[in-house]
């Protein structure tokens, strides 16, 4: 299963010293996005065990820090698969890699792949 997520959330360093409700919508916004977009590409049960595979596309040349970009990446979209793509998002059913492009515009890809 592939999904593109147009845009990129907000990083820790851009959001970290907002209000804890401005943070919460945040991370609600995004979740139901990627939800959205995981219900009408996921067709079947949910995976016991995967990996996945985040292309983070940034769209520009300037420094960035891919702690960030994986944290902002990461949280709305595993809360977002639980349910729907993964039966759980622990460390003992789900593998995670990355890959970061200055490719415009800015997106993120998911890519999930079952395993045994």
């Amino acid at each position: 299963m592939k999904i593109s997520v147009a845009g990129l959330p907000k990083s820790p360093n851009q959001i970290g010293r907002s209000h804890w409700a401005v943070q919460a919508k945040e991370k609600r916004e995004w979740a139901e996005k990627i939800a959205w977009l995981a219900k009408a590409e996921h067709k079947g049960e949910p995976l016991n065990k995967a990996h996945i595979v985040f292309r983070v596309y940034v769209g520009d040349n300037r420094r960035h820090d891919p702690d960030n970009l994986a944290w902002a990446v990461t949280k709305p979209t595993l809360d977002a698969f639980k349910g729907i793509v993964l039966v759980d998002d622990s460390i003992d059913n789900v593998s995670l890699e990355y890959e970061y492009l200055r490719d415009k515009p800015r997106r993120f890809e998911v890519e999930v792949y079952e395993l045994d």
